[in-house]
């Protein structure tokens, strides 16, 4: 029998967004826009979303007129909590999938938390933008991208059992899973729990640096050279035998 890797009925925040849009955009709606509003890019008329978005997607469509379909989408959802917030949310669906997928090559957690995340930081954006920037789309979806960033990397592996007090014991070498040598580095006082955070989070949950240091505000570099001060530390605890061996550090 198949494993289904999501269940049936899936409590993403996308998915409930996706299938409100797909029904309440289908005739007979009020949720349509007028082409000769929107620039001579698109035909004048009334335009559904479904079609509209498919319309955006197209080379030929400006930059500018995308950005003036969006700024009236935005103005729509900041008018309307509900059925234009959700209109908002699925035109913008391919780009946040687009992310979700990204994000989600090495996820081992909760699909539904990571999509959840980013619809929530897509809306959250959507109320404070300033419409006279440009690339609207492109700036809600990147701050979709990096809530979702902040859900891996709040959700990386290491927050393993021995944070616990009662949590079980990593086997004996050469078996340490790499999760529990972490928790072990964090227990004896090798790392921090933000530095096996930050291991965890870029070396087994395959996050990129540059995304976790844009969550963080700060720069790649620093990031980077935090965490490579912190792979030498416990490579030298695992060498010196204070630590099971793991798989974490790459030759």
């Amino acid at each position: 029998m198949a494993v289904r890797s999501r269940p049936l009925y899936s409590t993403s925040a996308l998915q409930v967004a996706q299938y409100v849009f797909t029904r309440s955009a289908a005739e007979p709606t009020n949720l349509y826009l007028d082409g000769a509003d929107l620039g001579a890019d698109l035909p004048a008329g009334r335009l559904l979303l479904m079609p509209l978005r498919d319309l955006l997607l197209r080379p030929a469509v400006s930059l500018h007129t995308r950005d003036v379909v969006w700024r009236e989408l935005i103005r729509r959802a900041r008018e309307d909590h509900s059925s234009w917030l959700v209109a908002a949310i699925g035109m913008a669906m391919p780009g946040l999938r687009r992310a979700v997928r990204q994000l989600g090559t090495s996820w081992r957690s909760d699909r539904d938390d990571l999509e959840s995340a980013v619809a929530e930081g897509f809306v959250s954006a959507l109320r404070k933008v300033d419409l006279h920037d440009s690339s609207l789309c492109a700036r809600l979806i990147d701050a979709g991208r990096k809530a979702g960033v902040r859900q891996a990397f709040q959700s990386a592996g290491v927050e393993a059992g021995s944070w616990a007090p009662f949590a079980s014991r990593s086997p004996r070498p050469p078996w340490g899973h790499p999760d529990l040598v972490l928790a072990d580095a964090v227990t004896a006082g090798v790392l921090s729990r933000s530095e096996a955070q930050l291991i965890g989070a870029t070396r087994l949950e395959g996050l990129q640096v540059k995304d976790v240091a844009a969550w963080l505000g700060e720069l790649p570099n620093t990031v980077a050279g935090r965490r490579r001060r912190a792979e030498l530390r416990l490579r030298r605890a695992i060498q010196s035998g204070d630590l099971g061996l793991g798989e974490i550090l790459q030759s």
